[in-house]
């Protein structure tokens, strides 16, 4: 009768640590493609945003002032610097610009 016990609690205990595992798995799994496709738009929404900053900034503290990983300085004419994704207006001191960001950011 004790064998019968000692039986049951290890296929149990078995069966437990499987679902566990199995759910290690997947989280490791979907964690993996997040990250291999982080540089991509997979999974990425684009949002337009606007900021109000200080009028009369000059390209080189446009990128800091926007928090802007990858500032690309594309022109600057009659006042308004253009860059990658967007606008900014010297006289007014708006940027305007568009910005990619998980969707998974709006869950957590």
């Amino acid at each position: 009768m004790k064998t019968h016990t000692l039986n049951r609690y290890m296929r149990l205990l078995h069966r437990d640590i499987g679902y566990f595992i199995a759910g290690l798995v997947l989280i490791y799994a979907l964690s993996g493609i997040i990250l291999i496709y982080r540089d991509t738009d997979l999974l990425k929404r684009e949002t337009q945003l606007q900021k109000k900053l200080a009028p009369g900034m000059g390209a080189s503290e446009l990128g800091p002032a926007l928090h802007l990983r990858d500032f690309k300085l594309l022109k600057e004419e009659n006042g308004i610097i253009r860059f990658q994704n967007g606008s900014y207006d010297k006289s007014t001191g708006i940027a305007s610009y568009s910005s990619k960001e998980l969707v998974l950011h709006h869950f957590w």
